[in-house]
Formats: C-alpha cells, sequence, structure tokens
C-alpha cells in the first residue's frame, strides 16, 4: 500500500514546472522522499536509479514515471 501511495505521489509531480534538468529532477525527487516518504528507503533508491539514466538520456525513468526531455546536466 505504501509503495502505492509513492508511485501516486511521483506521477503527481509537476516535474516539468520544477526541473528541466536530470539534477535539478534528482533534487525534486529526494526532496519529495524526504518530506513525504521519510520512512521508506525504495523512495531514494528510485531517486538514485533514475539519475544516471538520465544524464544519459535525458529520460528520468522510474517504476511510476517515464519523462524525457531533461537536459543532461
Amino acid at each position: 500500500m505504501r509503495m502505492l501511495l509513492l508511485a501516486a505521489a511521483l506521477l503527481a509531480l509537476p516535474t516539468s514546472a520544477f526541473a528541466t534538468s536530470c539534477s535539478a529532477r534528482h533534487k525534486v525527487c529526494l526532496h519529495v522522499c524526504e518530506t513525504q516518504y521519510s520512512t521508506s528507503p525504495g523512495c531514494t533508491r528510485y531517486c538514485g536509479e533514475a539519475l544516471p539514466v538520465c544524464l544519459k538520456t535525458g529520460c528520468w525513468k522510474t517504476p511510476q514515471a517515464n519523462k524525457c526531455g531533461y537536459s543532461k546536466g
């Protein structure tokens, strides 16, 4: 159930309004984990796994989201 709520929250993030680069998207992801899911270690794991993929492809890929168009910085 907790992972379902996490998935819903990460999907609901207006990432384009907050982040245009992979690094900025990573910071947004970590902030959401810290403020809303501090007891869920899986949240920060998804952020950490998505960053290197984004830096290579420009796409933020997690189980909850697959969005492209980020600058690779």
